[in-house]
């Protein structure tokens, strides 16, 4: 009877042996590493080892450890105690006065060793004592006795080594969308006035508009978070460059919503246009400094609107401003002159 145990122990730490050298885990630098092999919670695994899942729902001895570790079947007590009998007996001992089970003793290390179990139970292993199969490892050991298996978290730098750096965490989308808004394309407004710019008159409509302003986007993306801002033409502040009086008090202007419309063939320039002013004073040279044109501006305000491809949106405005002159006379006509 004797003999029949101390064989099934050596043939046990035999086959645990093998088995770390055939798997593949009896190398310089294990896959799993632990400060203390009798004491599961004490292992970490390396970052090179994600989780699996195989096999089936077969072993209901699971128990619950700590530090994250979830160790299956204990202390291995039952495999500890028959070691420690059989030693007492070879060395002329009674079973009854065998070492306790429980009380520390030396182990060969390698035969000691914590490995990834080869192939991982299955999703709803009891083994797995509810942790998840693609975050975790089920590590074993075959220390002198029944399989033990732990089960311990993905991800874990290995013992003495530096954990992975955390990856950045995403953008923020409004800080993307300012970039996205600075690398819009805003275009100089093209003046235009009519119906005909070189023969504008007092007391007369002269239409405006600005040249083709379509809308224009740009797209930003960094770390999985994406940005489009999009500038659509709101409205145009017009400075015609004359003044309100021959006395003096401020210019005249207009302000028009949208880029304005060309006038048609048969537009009627005695009426108001979508967006247009009416000059009161000729360009006279006195009255220009000798350059004998009103200086023109128009400033193009952008209305800018920008979409995260978060949900999140936001809002924001730009303008560009060009600059012309136009010669202002007047129609001898039973309407009278201007000033």
């Amino acid at each position: 009877m004797l003999t029949t145990t101390l064989r099934k122990i050596s043939g046990t730490v035999i086959a645990a042996f093998l088995v770390s050298i055939i798997g593949g885990t009896a190398s310089a630098d294990p896959l799993v590493q632990c400060s203390d092999p009798l004491r599961p919670e004490t292992c970490v695994l390396s970052t090179s080892i994600p989780g699996r899942a195989g096999g089936d729902q077969q072993n209901p001895d699971v128990g619950t450890g700590t530090g994250g570790i979830t160790p299956n079947d204990g202390s291995g007590s039952a495999a500890q105690d028959a070691a420690a009998r059989a030693a007492a007996l070879t060395e002329g001992s009674s079973p009854d006065t065998a070492p306790d089970a429980g009380a520390p003793r030396a182990v060969n290390s390698t035969e000691c060793d914590w490995f990834p179990a080869s192939p991982q139970p299955a999703a709803g292993d009891a083994r797995w004592g509810g942790a998840d199969p693609a975050a975790n490892t089920m590590i074993e050991n075959d220390c002198n006795g029944p399989s033990r298996f732990a089960v311990v978290a993905n991800g874990n730098p290995v013992a003495g080594g530096a954990a992975a750096p955390a990856p950045p965490p995403p953008p923020d989308p409004a800080v993307l969308a300012q970039q996205a808004i600075g690398e819009l394309r805003i275009p100089k407004p093209v003046i235009n006035l009519g119906p005909d710019p070189n023969r504008v008159a007092v007391n007369f409509w002269t239409w405006l508009w600005l040249g083709d302003s379509p809308p224009t986007s740009s797209t930003v993306a960094l770390r999985g978070v994406s940005v489009t801002a999009t500038a659509t033409l709101s409205s145009v502040d017009w400075s015609m460059g004359e003044p309100l009086s021959l006395d003096g008090g401020g210019i005249g202007s207009v302000t028009c919503q949208g880029p304005g419309v060309a006038p048609s063939a048969n537009a009627d320039f005695s009426e108001p246009p979508p967006c247009g002013y009416m000059f009161k004073y000729r360009s006279l040279q006195e009255r220009t400094n000798g350059v004998g044109k009103w200086p023109v501006a128009a400033t193009a305000t952008w209305s800018v609107s920008w979409t995260a491809s978060t949900g999140q949106t936001g809002a924001d405005s730009l303008s560009a401003s060009s600059t012309t002159s136009v010669e202002v006379g007047e129609y001898r006509t039973t309407r009278g002159t201007g000033g």
